[in-house]
C-alpha cells in the first residue's frame, strides 16, 4: 500500500507519518508536503525531501540525499550517499530491471532514467538538465507495429565523474568511460573511452582530457 503525507506539520510530523509507510526512514533534514512512499523503500538519515515526491519500489537511499520536487522513483534503485536528484525527475526500471546511482551524484532537472536490465552510473558523476539514458528500445521488424514489438535490452554504464551536457541522450548498450564528459545535445550509442571529450549525433571522442 503507497501511503502519501499530505500533512501540513513541520518535517518531524511528516517523518513520523512516513516512517509508518516505509521499511526503513532515518532522521530527515527536511520533508515536504505531498510524499507518497511505498512499504519496500529504505531511506537513510539526513534526506531532503521536496515536494510532490513518489518513491514506489524496491528503493534503497543513502544517507545525506537530496530527492527534489515532483521526483518519481518506481521500481528496483539503489541511490548512494551525498547524491541530489533534480526537481521533476523520472528513474524506473522494468519488473527485472536494476538501476543503481552512485555516491555524491548530481542528476539535474527533467532527468530521466529507464533500466528494463541494468544501468550503472557510479560515483561522483554530473548531468546537466533534462539528460536521457535508456537501456531498452522497441523492435522495427516490419510484420508488426513498433508499438507492440519486443523491447530490446541492453545493459547501460557510465564510469566514475563523468560529465553528461544538457539533452544529451545515451541508449542501450551505451559504455561511458571514467572521468568523460559528454557535450551537449549528443547522442551516445556505444563506447566513450575514458578521459574522453566527446560529442555530436552520434557522440565520437574529439580530444583527450
Amino acid at each position: 500500500m503507497l501511503l502519501r503525507i499530505v500533512s501540513k506539520a513541520p518535517t518531524m510530523a511528516r517523518w513520523g507519518a512516513a516512517r509508518l509507510g516505509a521499511a526503513a526512514f532515518g532522521r530527515p533534514r527536511e520533508i515536504g508536503r505531498g510524499l507518497r512512499i511505498g512499504p519496500t523503500v529504505r531511506i537513510g538519515k539526513g534526506a531532503v525531501i521536496g515536494t510532490d515526491v513518489r518513491i514506489e519500489g524496491n528503493i534503497v537511499i543513502g544517507d545525506h540525499v537530496t530527492i527534489s520536487s515532483g521526483v518519481l522513483l518506481l521500481g528496483n534503485i539503489v541511490i548512494g550517499s551525498r547524491t541530489c536528484i533534480g526537481r521533476y525527475t523520472y528513474m524506473g526500471t522494468g519488473p527485472d530491471g536494476q538501476l543503481s546511482v552512485g555516491q555524491d551524484v548530481l542528476v539535474n532537472d527533467f532527468s530521466t532514467v529507464g533500466a528494463m536490465k541494468a544501468v550503472v552510473i557510479e560515483d561522483h558523476c554530473i548531468f546537466a538538465p533534462h539528460a536521457l539514458i535508456t537501456d531498452s528500445t522497441h523492435g522495427l521488424d516490419k510484420d508488426q507495429h513498433i508499438k507492440h514489438a519486443p523491447i530490446r535490452s541492453e545493459p547501460v554504464s557510465v564510469g566514475e565523474g563523468v560529465w553528461i551536457g544538457s539533452h544529451v541522450v545515451v541508449l542501450k548498450g551505451s559504455r561511458i568511460g571514467a572521468r568523460s564528459a559528454i557535450g551537449a545535445h549528443s547522442l551516445v550509442n556505444g563506447e566513450i573511452a575514458a578521459d574522453s571529450v566527446a560529442f555530436g549525433i552520434p557522440a565520437r571522442v574529439r580530444r583527450v582530457r
